[in-house]
């Protein structure tokens, strides 16, 4: 008995794991996708030259065994817009940048203050966003299906019968 209550317990957990991928199956296609609307809409927006004031070197931890770390750069810049200076950040990039060193930015004509790296739109967003829909959805989905209770086969010759 115990067993049985034991094997039903890990079947639920297998079960809620799986929705939880299948949860985020959805969620990575509808980041990713939403990412790529988002810079297809800012594509008509107004470039300027940004100058980096701050860079922030760090390292990061990777998830699992590894724990491979690398290095990450948060890079604080400053632009010029319809007469005023503002400054934003990247986060979290793999290529440094040095003080003082300028590169283009593009930024919202409604709210100058609002900027993006992204000079055209990537369409890595989409396709990161369907190859982690179909790996995240096919594992959940083999989850679920494997803590569902099996179905019984019925035998296929049916009763037999002797006269």
């Amino acid at each position: 008995m115990i067993k049985r209550n034991q094997s039903k317990f890990i079947q639920g957990i297998i079960a809620i794991a799986g929705l939880l991928f299948l949860g985020a199956a959805i969620y990575t296609l509808v980041y990713d996708v939403n990412t790529y609307i988002q810079q297809f809409r800012q594509r008509d927006w107004p470039s300027a030259t940004a100058t980096v004031i701050h860079v922030n070197k760090r390292i990061e931890s990777g998830a699992g065994r590894s724990h491979a770390r690398h290095t990450v750069y948060d890079i604080f810049y400053q632009y010029e817009a319809e007469g005023n200076v503002y400054t934003d950040a990247i986060y979290g990039i793999n290529t440094g940048r040095q003080y003082g060193e300028t590169f283009e930015i593009k930024y919202n004509p409604a709210a100058p203050q609002d900027s993006t790296h992204y000079l055209e739109p990537t369409f890595g967003f989409v396709v990161f966003g369907v190859l982690g829909f179909l790996f995240f959805s096919f594992a959940g989905s083999m989850m679920v299906r494997s803590a569902l209770p099996k179905r019984k086969r019925r035998s296929q010759t049916g009763p037999s019968s002797t006269v």
